[in-house]
């Protein structure tokens, strides 16, 4: 599957392409409060992450048109890289 990383004081993110390993990094505008997170970069990424319930989607297009690529993970609390 694909992967993406992220600094939430930052923005800082990094999305890593599982069929091609083709990698894709930026800075995104980081907004939220308590336990909601929300990345947002023009239309390249558009991610909002839950830390209180270990939750997380998006989408991800990395030239700000196409491919889409969706991301969605029901609990992170068991990822490993």
């Amino acid at each position: 599957g694909h992967i993406f990383l992220f600094d939430s004081f930052t923005g800082n993110y990094l999305f890593i392409r599982g069929d091609t390993g083709e990698k894709f990094s930026g800075r995104a505008h980081v907004t939220g409060e308590l336990c909601d997170i929300r990345l947002v970069y023009d239309r390249r990424v558009e991610v909002t992450y839950n830390r209180c319930l270990l939750r997380g989607s998006g989408i991800i297009r990395p030239n700000g048109v196409a491919p889409v690529f969706r991301i969605n993970n029901r609990y992170t609390g068991n990822n490993q890289l």
